[in-house]
């Protein structure tokens, strides 16, 4: 994938901030997940011992940047594939 420009890049973000916060707070699966994921995470801070919870917490924080990743490049794809083809598309007019 190229990189985007900082402008691009900008409202790229923005975007994915924006559908985090329209769509998928307000997807019911996506919430039930995310509420069964936080009940999880706080058994095991209760459970797991104090010198493992350091360990623990340093998981979390690197699954939320590989998800933060991934959501990012996905949707910058699919901009670009819309890109793509709406230049496909006016070109065939």
């Amino acid at each position: 994938m190229t990189n985007l420009n900082p402008s691009l890049n900008d409202y790229v973000m923005k975007r994915i901030e924006e559908i985090i916060h329209t769509i998928l707070l307000n997807h019911i699966v996506y919430r039930k997940l995310s509420d069964e994921l936080s009940y999880t995470l706080r058994e095991l801070i209760e459970r797991v011992p104090e010198n493992c919870k350091p360990l623990l917490y340093e998981y979390e924080e690197r699954e939320h940047e590989q998800t933060v990743i991934a959501l990012e490049a996905m949707y910058k794809q699919g901009f670009m594939d819309g890109v793509f083809l709406n230049k496909e598309i006016l070109k065939g007019n």
